[in-house]
């Protein structure tokens, strides 16, 4: 769209803000990856100035509700920003980039435009993989379907997939679909995608925005498929 979709607002929030809301509720870390160092610096301080602010409130909520006792430290989310290690070379290079840095075994991957989003499909895609994962074969990958095409970037991983996207980079190959070719692939049609996850109409929540017109429609009904 000729714009930098992470800084588009729905709802009087750039996107980028409500999806790290959403990594917040569904997973136990996030990495936020970026072509550039800093490119989103203001955002990711205004996402820790939020979460410092909810954190002092539960303390507050804990010391009222025990009568003065120890407030609970309210940790923050763990969230890491990293830099894209092959710039330029398109969205394989960051789920490299991504799935190297993180820490937990099974990985939610996400582009920053998928307005429709929620929680509950991301943590119930998580959840499948993680029910699968861990032998010795090829690495998992947990892959909705909407209109026939796969969703590559609305998908659970395991982590060690960023070893298979590192040898497609290093031969020259940029698709993600590539990648998929040598995984152990689950794909989840809208009937597999919605019994897995108890959200009618789960595939529309994995629409991204292509065009104006799908930011028109996201900002008409709120993030509401």
């Amino acid at each position: 769209m000729g714009r930098d979709k992470a800084r588009l607002e729905l709802g009087g929030k750039p996107l980028l803000l409500r999806l790290l809301g959403i990594g917040r509720s569904a997973c136990e870390e996030g990495v936020l990856v970026t072509d550039e160092p800093g490119r989103y610096d203001d955002l990711v301080q205004r996402f820790r100035d939020s979460e410092r602010g909810r954190a002092d409130e539960s303390a507050r909520g804990g010391e009222r509700g025990r009568g003065g006792g120890a407030a609970p430290s309210g940790a923050a989310w763990p969230l890491r920003c990293v830099t894209d290690r092959r710039p330029g070379q398109g969205p394989l290079a960051g789920l490299e980039a991504g799935l190297s840095a993180a820490a937990r075994p099974v990985c939610f991957v996400a582009s920053c435009d998928l307005a429709w989003l929620e929680a509950p499909l991301v943590r119930s895609l998580v959840e499948g993989l993680g029910a699968a994962a861990g032998d010795d074969g090829p690495p998992r990958a947990l892959i909705p379907v909407r209109s026939g095409r796969d969703q590559p970037l609305c998908a659970a991983y395991e982590r060690r997939a960023s070893g298979i996207a590192a040898a497609c980079l290093d031969g020259g190959e940029r698709r993600v679909q590539a990648l998929l070719e040598r995984l152990r692939v689950r794909r989840l049609d809208e009937r597999a995608l919605e019994a897995l996850t108890g959200l009618p109409g789960a595939a529309r929540r994995t629409r991204d925005l292509d065009t104006p017109g799908d930011l028109r429609a996201a900002r008409e009904d709120g993030g509401d498929p």
